[in-house]
């Protein structure tokens, strides 16, 4: 990475549209994860780290004048400003032709610039083009297919189910996969699901970046259950 900055940012674009509107309501002297206690511990701090990448508040917390700005501007001159402080923030992206740039370009580019591999080097692009969406600045169409790209379910040789066979299935197995369907709901953007082998149907949904503190918690919660199940 160029400077000391933390990681690229990889909150959700929308959790920093609302903490702008959160602290539009009143700008803290310090603004730390107390600010935010609406959200689960390990959003907290990702938004604080990105805060502080994208150079919104500094090393002790303390709002930066862009800051100050935008919590005090209007949605439109907001994102005048947001463009400003991401044009500052990913310089070496913007550097790019990025209406023309491909997917592989800006991954070396995270990867090399701002300190994210893996899981978190995606979740940072997609932070960075929903911000260059919200704003509305013209990417790369591969840009915008990795963004809203899903994979594709297959059967496990490989070849997707036909419509045909589909609609062919009996009506106990329709039964079984209207049964399966609370276990498939969709789980918040963030967090994931682990599913509980020897319970059927339970399953624990989770933040994917728990903290230390986060997983005394959750300890801690384990073992009250577990004390009021043996009463």
């Amino acid at each position: 990475m160029p400077d000391d900055r933390p990681a690229a940012a990889y909150v959700s674009y929308k959790t920093l549209e609302n903490a702008l509107d959160r602290l539009s309501e009143g700008l803290p002297s310090k603004v730390d994860k107390s600010a935010f206690e609406n959200l689960s511990g390990s959003s907290q701090s990702q938004l604080i780290s990105s805060m502080k990448f994208l150079r919104l508040i500094g090393d002790e917390h303390e709002p930066a004048p862009i800051l100050k700005e935008l919590v005090s501007k209007n949605e439109l001159e907001r994102k005048s400003l947001l463009r400003k402080v991401f044009e500052d923030a990913y310089a070496e992206i913007f550097a790019l032709d990025i209406k023309k740039a491909t997917p592989a370009q800006v991954k070396q580019i995270m990867a090399e610039s701002y300190g994210v591999s893996g899981t978190t080097l995606l979740r940072s692009m997609r932070f960075l083009l929903q911000g260059l969406e919200a704003m509305g600045i013209e990417v790369s169409p591969y840009l915008k297919e990795t963004k809203t790209a899903r994979p594709k379910k297959s059967t496990p040789n490989g070849k997707a189910k036909s419509k045909s066979k589909a609609q062919a299935k009996p009506k106990a197995a329709k039964q079984d996969e209207a049964a399966e369907a609370p276990r498939k709901s969709k789980v918040p953007e963030g967090f994931a699901r682990q599913e509980i082998p020897t319970l059927n149907g339970a399953y624990i949904v989770y933040p994917v970046d728990m903290t230390e503190q986060d997983f005394a918690l959750f300890e801690a919660a384990l073992a009250f259950m577990k004390a009021v199940v043996q009463r």
